[in-house]
């Protein structure tokens, strides 16, 4: 399902994000065989340092980022009509949804707060499905959270334990916008098919992978870009920066190849590892706050994930 925002005044006008106080440097780890990993393996991985969430959970990071974007925001917690929050991993996952309990927290308490569970594309869904409620009216403000602790969800000791990062942010979506600025066009998409892609196995709900999971992946976030730009009527070279969920080096890849070394690609897959649907959000989050993303830039998000799930956003900041 894909949605031309244009005239709908539509933006985000707040970001805050939230890193778990224990910082791991990928270098000091040390392997089952008792030695830390050499600099080849490293490179293969692309990961340098993550957070890993050992005293928060979901809800406090999710919490604490929210807060930093209602600061920024310049609004209170009563001020926000709808909370929307993007989870798929996390010690207790299944049920009650943490929304409302995260809504409570920040004194949201006259909010419609649930939860989506839409892999590593649930910011960019919980963005599209927000959207679609200021849409219709009766809400002016959402709050739009990703949190994750995918460092759950991963076997000690595979690769993609090593790769694997904790973290949150909150994104302040308001009817609010200027003319020409804000979200412009959003895409969400599921496939069915491909839900063998990934999945949890008990006893500890571990991630279990297929082989077809990287070119899924990658695949799937060039087909979403593609056709948001086809049908948004955009042409690649009017986007500014480009911000695709990495997943795995492999994922990362593969995008950037397809893209080209022209484009300005931007990921925190480096500092934070994989963080599920909270990957692409903290990356926007950074890339604004720290101005590397200016006014008035293009910017081209695209994730997929878990489920199997694909999407993509175009927003003008």
């Amino acid at each position: 399902m894909s949605v031309d925002w244009t005239g709908r005044s539509l933006g985000f006008v707040g970001f805050g994000t939230y890193f778990p106080k224990q910082v791991v440097r990928l270098a000091d780890v040390v392997t089952p065989s008792g030695r830390t990993l050499p600099e080849h393996k490293l490179l293969r991985l692309g990961v340098r340092t993550k957070h890993v969430a050992d005293e928060e959970t979901v809800s406090d990071m999710a919490v604490h980022a929210a807060r930093r974007a209602l600061e920024q925001a310049g609004l209170q917690g009563r001020d926000i009509d709808l909370v929307v929050l993007s989870k798929c991993t996390g010690r207790w996952h299944y049920t009650p949804d943490l929304a409302p309990l995260i809504a409570e927290r920040l004194d949201a308490t006259g909010a419609y707060a649930f939860d989506v569970s839409a892999g590593c594309a649930g910011f960019l869904h919980g963005t599209h499905i927000a959207a679609a409620q200021l849409a219709v009216g009766g809400h002016r403000r959402a709050l739009v959270i990703a949190a994750e602790q995918m460092t759950t969800r991963m076997q000690p000791g595979t690769p993609d334990a090593l790769a694997a990062g904790d973290g949150a942010c909150a994104a302040v979506l308001t009817t609010d916008a200027q003319p020409g600025r804000g979200l412009l066009h959003s895409l969400m998409l599921s496939h069915g098919e491909h839900a063998d892609a990934l999945i949890t196995v008990p006893p500890h709900g571990w991630v279990q992978t297929s082989p077809k999971l990287y070119g899924l992946a990658a695949e799937c976030q060039i087909a979403a870009m593609a056709r948001i730009l086809r049908e948004s009527g955009t042409d690649l070279d009017e986007v500014d920066w480009i911000l695709p969920h990495p997943g795995s080096n492999q994922v990362r890849r593969a995008v950037r190849d397809h893209l080209g070394p022209d484009r300005r690609v931007i990921d925190n897959f480096e500092t934070h590892g994989n963080a599920a649907s909270a990957s692409v959000a903290t990356a926007l989050a950074e890339s604004v706050n720290d101005g590397i993303i200016g006014p008035g830039d293009l910017v081209l998000a695209t994730a997929a994930g878990a489920g199997w799930f694909s999407g993509a956003m175009l927003l003008r900041v």
